[in-house]
């Protein structure tokens, strides 16, 4: 998995985005998740995973508002929204990951955000990532889920996109 890490990071530190030509940076993936072996190495392990979005053709998001939340628009936990009001820049499209267990998880960039000045995403350029490094693992199996927040998402079929990603790490 480290290795299969490394290829994702070192196709995606060549691309240059739509804010000028800033290389993208992976030093602000934090200290484990910008470096090989990417947390999937050693005593203990706390693995680096990377989102993207990906398949959203020239897409530009809406931001998700304070209006949204009290309509229930969409679905949210109470940490999400705690997180969410504490945010100075509210011009993102915010990931939340969630496990049953008691895994630590932390995101790179802090934001935890995909920033809109990097939308539309079009043929594989401008991609932002955000990575999210687990920790508290010990054999056995993990269940995650992450969702994209943005305007209009409910976490349904009917949303055009699909805005929840599920995956396990044994």
């Amino acid at each position: 998995l480290a290795a299969k890490a490394k290829e994702f990071l070192d196709t995606y530190s060549e691309v240059f985005y739509l804010d000028g030509d800033d290389e993208f940076n992976t030093d602000d993936l934090g200290t484990v998740c910008s470096k090989y072996p990417y947390g999937y190495q050693g005593d203990t392990v706390s693995p680096c995973i990377f989102l993207t979005l990906t398949d959203i053709g020239d897409w530009e998001p809406n931001p998700i508002t304070e209006e949204d939340f009290a309509a229930g628009s969409f679905p949210f936990s109470t940490d999400f929204k705690e997180f969410w009001d504490s945010q100075g820049d509210k011009e993102q499209v915010f990931a939340d990951c969630s496990s049953g267990d008691t895994n630590a998880i932390e995101y790179f960039p802090a934001a935890r955000g995909f920033e809109l000045k990097y939308f539309p995403i079009t043929d594989g350029d401008n991609v932002p990532i955000v990575a999210i490094q687990i920790s508290g693992l010990s054999p056995g199996t993990y269940n995650f889920e992450c969702k994209a927040y943005y305007k209009g998402v409910k976490f349904t079929s009917d949303d055009t996109y699909t805005s929840t990603v599920s995956f396990s790490l044994e």
